[in-house]
């Protein structure tokens, strides 16, 4: 009765308008998720919650199970600049940690089907942020939290001998969609630079040029004039883009390596280049200036250009070696719910065995093993423990805890220095 009700093509913003919560009761979401599944069973606000907002539940599992071009939370800009909008994602968080707590409680009450129809759900919706090609890097932050927020609830779902084969095999194909189109912030990388490449040509339009100009007195304007032509900020928006596009190499690489520490040498020696570039001629006075101005010195004008350069590319730096580590530990814990579900898959196959060695899963079960990114991007730890069997990430401390310690995921994800344990999936 209630799918009946929703419209025959819904969409986020119909679920959006189905929505029947308060800030202040979506506040409650997250320590809910927190709590142990007993506690959730009686809880009346989650019980209200949950009741008042099906319907909206219903058009966003509808939504998330639709196919992505690409544009599906941001559409292609016309052109890139830093003041291109951003999509927001508040809403779908809200009804994605709602759809996750009502997976919960259908677990805990033993109603697997709709736990599952809960979760590939909530697989579909990672599926089209990692889809996404146009808001990148939101959207790459968007996925992380996703997946943190998703990983102990999946692993919960495949644990034990009840999981459906249908819903074994339908998230194990849509994870693997999801991870495969993870690119190490490529994309993301490749689009914040010609953001910024973006707004730098609008400020060094003509009519904005000449704006900033008007401000200056007599003199300076006469000097930034016959010296700061079309010729001058071709050159250097030349000399800024190359230095960017090296940058988002830099970032790149970083990501592609999971080392947030050659990050910070790359800037650090990039900078320090274009520092020495523009302080090799020294400053240029008021009268030098004015003379050059006068004369239209081209050395004069090519000191200038390093200086504006440097200027530019040390304005504002991202942060982005903070956001290495916590990429990664989403990379892992998508790829160690691909690896438990390939054994998963063979063990049912076996007719309950257990294989010796992960390997024994690929190609048959899963095309490539998933790697740990925090150790050397080995395969992931592979363990069997009587009956049942653990698989783990050494995690963001790169050390091998042996899967004992289960890193603090959301403590983690607020804070990337508590990086203490192993991400484990294990039963």
């Amino acid at each position: 009765m209630l799918a009946a009700a929703a419209p025959a093509r819904a969409g986020y913003p119909e679920a959006f308008g189905a929505m029947r919560l308060e800030d202040a009761q979506a506040a409650l979401l997250d320590p809910l998720l927190s709590r142990p599944a007993a506690e959730l069973a009686g809880s009346d606000i989650l019980a209200a919650l949950l009741a008042g907002n099906s319907l909206a539940l219903e058009l966003f599992r509808q939504a998330a199970g639709a196919p992505s071009d690409g544009y599906a939370f941001a559409p292609r800009p016309e052109r890139l600049t830093t003041q291109t909008p951003l999509p927001r994602f508040k809403n779908h968080f809200i009804l994605f940690r709602l759809l996750l707590l009502d997976a919960r409680l259908h677990l805990a009450g033993g109603k697997r089907a709709e736990a599952e129809r809960d979760l590939l759900a909530a697989a579909g919706f990672m599926g089209q942020l990692s889809a996404q090609r146009s808001a990148r890097l939101l959207s790459a932050l968007s996925l992380n939290l996703a997946v943190q927020k998703a990983f102990p609830v999946m692993a919960a779902s495949l644990r034990g001998k009840k999981v459906s084969p249908g819903y074994q095999e339908a998230l194990a194909t849509s994870l693997a969609r999801t991870y495969n189109a993870m690119d190490f912030m490529r994309g993301a990388m490749l689009e914040e630079t010609e953001m910024f490449k973006g707004t730098l040509a609008e400020s060094f339009a003509p009519a904005n040029v000449e704006k900033e100009r008007a401000k200056l007195p007599f003199l300076r304007r006469l000097m930034a004039k016959r010296l700061q032509d079309k010729e001058f900020f071709d050159q250097a928006r030349t000399r800024v883009n190359g230095a960017l596009d090296q940058r988002a190499q830099g970032f790149i690489k970083a990501f592609e390596t999971n080392n947030a520490a050659y990050l910070d040498e790359f800037m650090a020696e990039q900078t320090a280049a274009l520092k020495a570039r523009a302080e090799a001629g020294g400053s240029i006075g008021f009268f030098e200036g004015l003379k050059a101005g006068l004369t239209r010195d081209e050395a004069v004008k090519n000191r200038m250009a390093d200086q504006l350069v440097y200027n530019v590319c040390t304005m504002a730096v991202p942060q982005y070696h903070r956001l290495v580590p916590r990429y990664h530990a989403a990379y892992v814990m998508l790829g160690a719910l691909r690896a438990a579900l390939a054994v998963k898959a063979w063990q049912r196959a076996a007719r309950g065995r257990l294989p010796a060695a992960l390997r024994q899963v690929s190609p048959g079960f899963i095309a490539e093993l998933p790697r740990d990114s925090f150790n050397k991007f080995a395969p992931l730890v592979y363990a069997r423990a009587g009956r049942g069997f653990r698989i783990y990430s050494y995690g963001p401390d790169g050390a091998d805890g042996g899967g004992r310690a289960e890193l603090d995921y959301g403590a983690f994800f607020d804070d990337e220095t508590k990086n203490a344990g192993d991400i484990i999936y294990g039963e």
